[in-house]
């Protein structure tokens, strides 16, 4: 690996034109972390969904989390700078699939809750359980304590290479 300083604008211009966009300089990845950032859910949803086309194999999918989790886990780990990532950490009355804690208490944090589906038709009724799952079970107690104002919740309903999301930010 090299770390490459180009000199200026023309040849930033000329390197970016010729070589990154003619090469595919679309990441799904990048794009679907920027929308996630910039709590575009619905990018979000629509990227990770294609992610999950192009990347899973039907063998990694599962009627179990796990593989799901891991997976979502791993990606959520590019984040690492800006969030503490929490998973299956027990708050509350129970144990979130996944957390993000913000290493700046001005920031948003996030919960996230997994579910999988027996069948495609059932993924909107599982992200709104899993969804609710975080209300009722408190998951939002040790953000809060923390001094988090903001909190994303977010119930993820997968079935093979398909998710649906529910989500809402909720203030305090």
């Amino acid at each position: 690996e090299y770390a490459l300083k180009l000199p200026n604008y023309e040849v930033k211009t000329f390197f970016k034109d010729m070589f990154v966009q003619n090469l595919g300089g679309f990441s799904r990845f990048r794009e679907m972390i920027k929308a996630f950032k910039n709590f575009e859910f619905d990018r979000f949803e629509k990227l990770l969904n294609e992610i999950f086309l192009v990347s899973m194999s039907y063998h990694d999918t599962s009627k179990t989390e796990k593989p799901y989790h891991t997976f979502i886990l791993g990606m959520m780990l590019y984040l690492d700078n800006e969030y503490t990532v929490l998973s299956n950490n027990e708050t509350g009355y129970g144990r979130n699939d996944l957390a993000l804690n913000p290493i700046n208490k001005r920031d948003v944090g996030y919960i996230f809750e997994f579910k999988v589906a027996e069948d495609e038709k059932e993924l909107e009724n599982y992200a709104v359980e899993g969804f609710y799952q975080i209300k009722e079970k408190k998951y939002d107690v040790e953000l809060k304590n923390r001094g988090i104002n903001e909190i994303i919740y977010v119930g993820l309903a997968f079935h093979r290479k398909e998710l649906k999301m529910k989500y809402e930010k909720r203030k305090f």
